[in-house]
């Protein structure tokens, strides 16, 4: 399909266009930003900005987290943060599976919000913890989404991304039928909206 065809079928809302998440964040964080702006001839600054930001910005918070938990809970701290490290492990590898969205991260940091309110008074370190922990994982989240929603905007509006897109089998476009289209558990399935 050419990109002439390709955006006048998504303009007419026939195709859904969807993006590995993985790849697309692996491509803001491997590629050279110039390199890329030079072959496409469009600014991509921002996007870089925005995905590698979020990306640190989740180390960073994870990092201050676990040194409030550590000061807090001592030598326990031996014990705790491997479980901890797991724990980040397990849903730090969900990050870019199913669908793109942050609804689920952001309840889990809302209810920790307020279990770390009402039951960590009085203990600093961990109610920081408890703030911080789930934070960090929901920015890690919002790297792949970003990631993706930035990727996917590139494609659709820039015919020399398009073309790479498809040369690396990155690009997954299927037929929009009745509102709903499926990509399968680690594909991104939303359709980016303008």
């Amino acid at each position: 399909m050419t990109y002439e065809q390709f955006k006048t079928s998504y303009d007419s809302d026939q195709l859904a266009v969807g993006i590995d998440p993985a790849d697309a964040r692996k491509f803001y964080m491997n590629s050279s930003r110039r390199t890329i702006e030079d072959l496409i001839g469009e600014s991509m600054l921002g996007q870089y900005f925005s995905v590698n930001f979020l990306y640190w910005l989740h180390w960073l918070i994870l990092t201050v987290s676990l040194f409030f938990l550590c000061i807090e809970i001592k030598w326990w701290s031996l014990l705790v943060v491997p479980f901890v490290f797991l724990l980040y492990i397990i849903f730090g590898s969900r990050a870019s599976f199913g669908n793109q969205s942050l609804r689920n991260r952001v309840k889990v940091f809302l209810t920790c919000l307020v279990v770390g309110y009402i039951w960590f008074q009085n203990l600093d370190g961990i109610r920081y913890f408890i703030y911080m922990f789930p934070f960090a994982l929901l920015l890690l989240k919002s790297t792949y989404v970003v990631a993706t929603n930035h990727m996917r905007a590139l494609i659709i509006d820039n015919p020399i991304m398009y073309e790479m897109a498809t040369e690396a089998g990155i690009l997954r476009v299927r037929e929009h039928i009745s509102g709903m289209t499926y990509f399968g558990p680690n594909l991104g399935h939303q359709r980016y909206s303008k």
